[in-house]
């Protein structure tokens, strides 16, 4: 996250924050020294009970236990021995009050957060006095987002069609940790998923491997003994593989795959007793410990299945490969006012009010400076369209790990193109989505650019750990 003082002719960086994953942050000042480290133990910023901080990026760690309400907001933070050093309190719109009178704060006068978190985890910007909700800037004053939602979560709720709501105007029954789904934690889809699947699974094993439920005996106890014992399976499965893939850690697709179909094969062999064996799968490859024995791509006896789960766990090694050992955050930011929208890729966690300072990494479209005349097919083309990164532009953001270099060659790429007049813009085959999304196929962030609101929906599975592989032990584990 980068903020951005531009309040003078000359804009300036004011702090710069940088993730690993969701525990571990740094902080950097304008100058880019660094004035203090954040890891994070237990859990990640919104759930862990201890922090370990640090000033500078040099400096003796210190531990400190981390209170938290039943919402998940920081209401006090001790050292080890116990002794109190920040307490805080909110209404529940999460205004800062004093935690004594219970006194809102006035505007400006909000007290700082030393672990620079506060109202449900969300970190606190105190330039601009909101909280920052990821995917959304919150202000607990209004007790709004800044921008609209860009999903309608129960269609039918009114309450949920005001789009800057924040959770249903329910604050002391709901949080909103994504900035998106209120409620819904970033892996929750994946557990649902994995749930759902899982318990089909189990039907399926039940039944003798009968794929068609219509076939199953559904007058045995088996039957719903194996599809709640898959459920439950499933929904674990599911929940480590895609908190391990949206890590962004090396490998995270590979130890997904690894870690998820492990804990699989374990719980199906434990709540069948023992009829499935015990197997990790290493995407392309898989190891049955059960029967000592390897399975791969191509091995003689596999059924159709079987390929088919090799290959999508293939896809995702590839994805490892191409990512790098060091993945980067970038932003893929769709603007969605009308059906036509945009489709760029930005610095990650980077917005501004300065346009001329919002400088993207891809964003094509048609060159119309030199040729207002021109139409929307086979004309000349630029990588410097307008990213419509700027707050208060209605857009839908993702952050995604990506490798980095591969995406700024291939910006690079583009603007040698532009440089020599070769680059060519067309809403057939040469569109914003259309460089967005080969720009991320590249970098290891597998996708379809059919559409820049369907590239934005995969990115949103993406970005939550949910992959084409993510379920591809489903397939291999017998």
């Amino acid at each position: 996250m980068t903020v951005t003082d531009d309040s003078s002719t000359t804009p300036s960086v004011v702090l710069t924050r940088i993730y690993l994953g969701s525990r571990f942050e740094r902080d950097k000042d304008g100058s880019g020294t660094v004035t203090s480290e954040r890891l994070w133990l237990g859990g990640d910023a919104y759930s862990a009970p201890v922090v370990l901080k640090r000033s500078g990026s040099s400096g003796n760690w210190t531990a400190y236990n981390v209170g938290r309400d039943l919402l998940g907001s920081v209401t006090s933070v001790q050292t080890s021995s116990g002794t109190v050093v920040e307490q805080r309190s909110y209404d529940p719109w999460g205004r800062a009050r004093d935690p004594q009178t219970l006194v809102p704060y006035s505007s400006g006068s909000e007290p700082t957060y030393m672990l620079g978190r506060g109202f449900t985890g969300h970190e606190w910007i105190p330039y601009a006095r909101v909280w920052n909700a990821n995917a959304r800037l919150y202000d607990p004053i209004l007790g709004r987002f800044l921008s609209p939602d860009p999903y309608v979560q129960e269609p039918g709720f009114t309450q949920n069609y005001n789009r800057f709501a924040y959770v249903l105007n329910s604050p002391l029954k709901y949080t909103d940790p994504s900035g998106e789904l209120f409620g819904v934690d970033d892996v929750l889809l994946a557990t649902i998923v994995g749930a759902v699947i899982g318990a089909y699974s189990g039907g399926v094993i039940a039944n003798e491997g009968q794929y068609s439920p219509l076939k199953w005996n559904w007058k045995s106890t088996d039957t719903y003994t194996y599809m709640f014992g898959g459920a439950l399976v499933g929904g674990v499965s599911g929940y480590l593989g895609s908190a391990i893939a949206a890590s962004g850690i090396p490998l995270a697709n590979t130890s997904s795959i690894m870690a998820a179909s492990l804990t699989y094969s374990i719980g199906t062999y434990l709540y069948t007793g023992g009829r499935t064996p015990i197997s990790v799968s290493f995407g392309v490859a898989s190891y049955d410990f059960t029967n000592d024995k390897w399975g791969f791509l191509g091995r003689k006896g596999n059924g159709k299945l079987d390929d088919i789960g090799y290959v999508s766990g293939l896809l995702g090694n590839i994805s490892d490969v191409l990512l790098g050992p060091i993945p980067q955050k970038v932003d893929l930011v769709t603007e969605h006012s009308d059906y036509v929208g945009h489709s760029a890729i930005v610095q990650g966690d980077k917005m501004s009010n300065n346009l001329e300072e919002l400088k993207s990494l891809i964003s094509v479209g048609p060159d119309r400076s030199n040729y207002p005349m021109g139409n929307w097919h086979w004309m000349k083309g630029t990588n410097q369209w307008n990213s419509h990164n700027a707050i208060g532009e209605i857009i839908w953001r993702h952050s995604i790990d990506v490798n980095y270099n591969t995406i700024l060659k291939y910006s690079n790429f583009l603007n040698k193109l532009e440089l020599s007049e070769k680059l060519i813009y067309s809403v057939e085959l040469s569109s914003c989505v259309t460089h967005t999304s080969i720009a991320l196929n590249l970098s290891g962030v597998f996708n379809i650019g059919i559409h820049l609101y369907i590239l934005s929906s995969q990115m949103y599975l993406w970005s939550h750990g949910i992959r084409p592989w993510s379920y591809s032990y489903y397939l291999t584990n017998k």
